[in-house]
């Protein structure tokens, strides 16, 4: 854990969400994470009343940054990411098209050292790679998201793994 105490953070980047994002926020803040978390919010210029809901969060996990224009998501992410100060990271969209109560499940593995790292497609399985043992392992799909974690995942890694897995990356990802 590092020196905040913080070992997740959930980047949300929130582009004119007004409609969804305080109950985005409210989910992600009743959802019980397996360590300590915090959330940051990154308005990517929103032209609607997004910055005034997001003015009446009042919880010391919820950190906001706010792009004076729209810059785009990637921008967004980012941003987010590198503001985070937990060693896990994890992107979770406003519009909750991936639950964001499924986070812990998710996450889980890791927290518990059994996996470094996670992959997911939208409604596909998933798995959890360790590249350090050379394992993998496939897991129910939960939805999307980025992880990154302690331990850099190379592409050629994953894709070594998946073909002695017998499993094709062009049907993960």
């Amino acid at each position: 854990m590092n020196a905040a105490g913080v070992q997740l953070t959930v980047v949300v980047p929130v582009y004119n969400e007004e409609q969804t994002v305080a109950a985005t926020v409210d989910r992600l803040l009743h959802t019980t994470f397996p360590c300590p978390v915090e959330f940051v919010i990154v308005d990517d210029g929103s032209t609607d009343s997004t910055e005034d809901e997001l003015a009446g969060v009042r919880d010391p996990r919820v950190r906001i940054a706010r792009h004076s224009f729209n810059r785009g998501k990637g921008a967004a992410v980012r941003r987010g990411m590198l503001a985070a100060r937990g060693q896990l990271r994890v992107m979770c969209d406003a519009d909750c098209s991936m639950p964001p109560e499924q986070l812990p499940r998710l996450i889980a593995p890791i927290v518990a050292c059994e996996a470094s790292a996670k992959l997911a497609k939208r409604s596909t399985a998933k798995i959890a790679v360790n590249p350090i043992a050379g394992t993998a392992r496939m897991v129910p799909a939960i939805r999307p998201l980025m992880m990154s974690c302690r331990t850099s995942v190379s592409t050629a890694s994953v894709q070594a793994i998946l073909r002695n897995l017998n499993l094709a990356p062009a049907t993960l990802w």
